[in-house]
């Protein structure tokens, strides 16, 4: 609601005492949306800015500290999976390639469950001060990002260290880096949509997304799979698209075939992922702030 008074063009005695704002359908809608966020694009800036500073403000060891989780887990995967029970991680050093799923899904994961939760985070706003409602979980997924290029630099430094070098395969992880970002992005609108009314999605995500890392190949090759999924089935799954990201990932890295067919599934389904995600956040943004 907002006084007349202070845009009435008339004097102030003849206008109404306060009025509505409703939009008409050319202000709503998925094009008047993307339309919107490139015109409030500083704000973004400043919103990923504002999340990545006090991240590593006061810190000794400072971006470095991005790297500890995943190594961590890395080093618990080896001496569980690796050395216990031995599972085959095809000719490679097991840590190697425990560390090559490890670094998407783990940016997969942290972005994921952040952003089912950003609306959550900022609900004080939503009632308050109008912006493009998008930057909330966008923000801190693009901050993100910046573990996640950290984390390629590592296992980029770790393959060339073991092979003597990289070959030109390196650069297919700008693509598949790009379709774990829209996977994340796509999953994360849905999740924080759904979540500001339902706020058990934002405390579900952490056991769901616990038990799809071991349907993901982060820990096991995709070969063990060959025995149980016909090879004219194989690029079904890519229909849950870390599975081929997370295979197109190593393959880049440490050689063995790309699953190209897979990549295609996934990026289909990546892609129409997304689109379910904008047109659902775009949905149920009107009443944002009635649940806040």
């Amino acid at each position: 609601m907002v006084e007349a008074s202070e845009w009435w063009p008339m004097n102030a005695s003849s206008a109404p005492e306060s009025f509505d704002i409703v939009l008409s359908n050319q202000r709503q809608g998925l094009r008047f949306l993307l339309r919107e966020m490139w015109d409030f694009r500083d704000l973004l800036y400043f919103l990923v800015i504002r999340d990545l500073k006090p991240r590593y403000r006061q810190t000794v060891f400072g971006v470095l500290w991005v790297l500890a989780p995943t190594l961590f887990t890395a080093t618990v995967f080896t001496a569980v999976f690796g050395f216990i029970a031995k599972v085959p991680s095809n000719d490679d050093p097991y840590a190697l390639f425990v560390l090559a799923g490890l670094v998407p899904w783990t940016f997969f994961s942290s972005s994921t469950q952040i952003a089912s939760g950003s609306l959550i985070s900022y609900a004080y706003l939503l009632s308050k001060v109008y912006f493009p409602r998008l930057f909330i979980p966008l923000a801190p997924m693009i901050a993100r990002s910046m573990d996640f290029f950290v984390g390629i630099c590592v296992v980029l430094v770790a393959t060339s260290v073991h092979q003597g070098g990289l070959s030109v395969r390196a650069l297919f992880l700008i693509p598949i880096s790009m379709l774990v970002f829209v996977t994340a992005l796509a999953l994360g609108l849905c999740l924080c949509a759904i979540g500001l009314k339902y706020r058990d999605v934002s405390h579900a995500s952490s056991f769901m997304l616990q038990l799809m890392m071991y349907a993901a190949p982060v820990v096991w090759p995709l070969e063990m799979l060959k025995d149980v999924v016909p090879e004219s089935l194989m690029p079904l799954l890519g229909l849950f698209p870390m599975v081929a990201c997370i295979a197109g990932f190593r393959a880049s890295l440490l050689g063995g075939p790309m699953p190209w067919a897979m990549l295609g599934v996934a990026t289909l389904t990546a892609l129409l992922g997304l689109l379910v995600g904008l047109l659902l956040f775009v949905r149920l943004e009107r009443s944002f702030a009635d649940v806040a």
